[in-house]
């Protein structure tokens, strides 16, 4: 049986993923919404779980922390159905 995860769950875990990669790569928010072309206020909203980003953002997201966006859902995924 699927297990349903909230969306909400899911924006805060996300969130502290990017920002703990953002962190690992020694990046501010506003170094880091530089390289990816995001708006400084949405990163934040983001790390906060409060906004999700769209796929295309998440693609400039994963490229400005030197990853890939399958890579970021892969380990959301598994960070999600570990608990």
């Amino acid at each position: 049986m699927p297990r349903h995860i909230k969306i909400t769950k899911a924006a805060k875990v996300f969130g502290e993923q990017l920002r703990r990669r953002r962190l690992e790569l020694g990046l501010t928010q506003e170094e880091f919404a530089y390289r990816s072309g995001i708006d400084i206020s949405f990163i934040s909203r983001c790390e906060r779980g409060v906004t999700q980003p769209s796929i295309g953002m998440l693609v400039q997201i994963a490229i400005a922390l030197q990853t890939s966006g399958c890579k970021m859902m892969d380990d959301l995924e598994k960070k999600l159905l570990s608990k």
